[in-house]
């Protein structure tokens, strides 16, 4: 504005009555300004909508307002006695898991302090010289070391990848072949998805082939599969997953046999005793038994304390 007048008034005044009303316009803005920063009155005082009037009641309410406190929980070092004791109730589950699982481990290591003790170290000498060399069962602490240190290696050196072949591919195949052998044997007649066997005068009772060796061929040569694919990928969770199936089968055939004793009668339980494997054949689980039975003969022969140091 101050501009667009000067222009106008060169046009119409002489330069020197132009400055003159320059110099008042200048005095007029100045007395404008003087009066804005002075304390508000009724007559002169800004709006309430102005900026500067909106800018001074916040400076006055910054004033008013109480200073912030911080309610921030300090948690004091592991140094310091009591570590959660600055913490209130509800606060200790926000306690970051590591530093719980550091505390238990440490907790539980200090309890072996015992050990430290030149009593204790003589207690264990005397323990490890007791017996003869030889019969206080030497070969099943190495096993057990041996074993522990190939579960942290992951593998049986030398040994890791002949296991995993026949563990893994041999015993796919092996399921793969019981199964076409039991689908074989069994026939179309007889073969159905669903547990209970078919209302049907075709239906008949299979014993010979290799429903001679076990009651379920097809079910074992299904689980004998998934095992083999689920080593042979290196997949526990399908380890997992098989063991649950077998469970599932297992609870199947047991609804399949009272289905088929309901309909051959005494047929199928003169069967039943005559082939007592229902997945896996009665000369495996004949040999395991005693395997087993020439194991605890062995252990009789040596000594009925109670559990040793390293067991």
């Amino acid at each position: 504005r101050l501009a667009v007048s000067t222009s106008i008034l060169s046009k119409l005044e002489t330069p020197n009555k132009l400055m003159m009303k320059l110099h008042r316009c200048r005095a007029f803005l100045l007395l404008l300004q003087c009066w804005a920063l002075l304390p508000s009155s009724r007559a002169f005082s800004p709006s309430r909508n102005s900026p500067l009037f909106v800018q001074q009641m916040r400076s006055v309410e910054n004033t008013r307002k109480p200073p912030m406190v911080s309610t921030t929980t300090i948690v004091p070092s592991r140094s310091h006695t009591g570590l959660f004791e600055s913490l209130k109730p509800n606060d200790k589950d926000k306690v970051p898991s590591v530093t719980t699982a550091v505390s238990v481990v440490t907790d539980a290591l200090s309890e072996l302090s015992i050990f430290a003790s030149p009593q204790s170290f003589a207690r264990i000498r005397d323990n490890l010289t007791s017996g003869d060399v030889g019969t206080r069962g030497e070969v099943y602490f190495v096993t057990q070391v041996l074993l522990i240190l190939c579960i942290l290696y992951g593998s049986i050196p030398m040994l890791g990848d002949l296991l995993t072949f026949v563990l893994g591919p041999c015993t796919l195949l092996g399921g793969i072949v019981t199964a076409v052998l039991g689908l074989k044997d069994l026939g179309p007649s007889n073969l159905s998805p669903w547990p209970k066997v078919p209302e049907t005068d075709n239906a008949s009772l299979i014993t010979n082939g290799i429903y001679g060796e076990v009651r379920h061929p097809i079910y074992t040569g299904l689980l004998a599969t998934c095992i083999g694919f689920s080593v042979w990928s290196g997949s526990a969770m399908r380890v997992v997953l098989t063991f649950i199936l077998y469970f599932l089968l297992d609870l199947k055939s047991d609804y399949e046999e009272k289905s088929l004793v309901q309909k051959f009668g005494n047929s199928y339980k003169k069967y039943q005793k005559q082939v007592k494997g229902k997945f896996v054949p009665e000369q495996l689980i004949d040999g395991i038994k005693n395997w087993e039975g020439i194991s605890e003969k062995k252990n009789d022969k040596g000594s009925k304390g109670g559990g040793s140091f390293f067991e």
